[in-house]
């Protein structure tokens, strides 16, 4: 059994405990406290005086904390306390996997107000001037649906689509994509992916006639547009043959 049922082992154990223990305390008028709940309740009043008063709490909410069979559930917590965000009806519009990556971004950008038109960077102390149509200050609204230029582009494409309501904001180009329901699928597709591309493209093609120097060209723009959407549905539906 070893040392442990010596007498030599449990008076070392007692002298340890002995030294690890305080057997009396003397208070500041000079009486002694000798019991252990005494001795407790001293130490505890004393460290209460170093930390302040007592402070009251509300009782738990069993909505937030719950104890499960593994101990406290936090993540009921989480839940609470996490903002919580209006589901967009439009994100599963946009967020298509056969739109590029990149339509669906800009798109994304526009409706929620963060793409760097002139407007936007005023505080640059640069020109506000629209580079497409050099008449108006640049706003969103402006770039993509009231400047003659992507008026006359936007004209072309619905043509092309068959689309006769005017489209005045992303927001209602994104809710002509959800509309687009009728026709075949390779229709549907190839709609959605036009409208996606007109955005895109109008506004990457304001960028290199600010950034490249290039001359506006509406007519180049929509035969631009035509071309990509084509090739893309290729890609999706190799074996079909299509009509610029």
């Amino acid at each position: 059994m070893g040392d442990k049922n010596t007498k030599f082992f449990h008076d070392m154990v007692k002298r340890n405990a002995m030294r690890n223990s305080i057997s009396v305390i003397t208070k500041p008028n000079g009486s002694a406290i000798t019991t252990a709940y005494d001795i407790a309740h001293e130490f505890v009043a004393f460290y209460i005086s170093l930390l302040g008063t007592d402070v009251q709490t509300s009782p738990v909410d069993d909505e937030v904390f719950d104890w499960g069979p593994k101990g406290l559930v936090t993540s009921k917590a989480y839940e609470y306390f996490r903002p919580k965000l209006t589901r967009q009806p439009w994100k599963a519009t946009i967020w298509k996997a056969f739109i590029p990556p990149k339509y669906s971004f800009i798109l994304w950008l526009g409706l929620r107000g963060r793409l760097a038109t002139r407007d936007r960077l005023a505080f640059l102390q640069e020109d506000l001037t629209c580079s497409l149509c050099i008449n108006t200050n640049e706003t969103a609204k402006h770039l993509f649906f009231e400047c003659p230029f992507s008026t006359c582009v936007w004209s072309d494409i619905r043509q092309w689509l068959g689309i006769n309501r005017r489209m005045s904001t992303i927001l209602s180009v994104v809710k002509r994509l959800k509309k687009e329901k009728t026709g075949s699928s390779v229709q549907n597709k190839a709609r959605l992916l036009a409208l996606a591309c007109t955005v895109y493209s109008l506004w990457r093609h304001r960028n290199e006639v600010i950034f490249e120097g290039k001359a506006p060209c509406p007519e180049g723009l929509v035969i631009s547009i035509r071309i990509t959407v084509y090739m893309l549905l290729l890609t999706l539906f190799p074996y079909r043959m299509f009509a610029l």
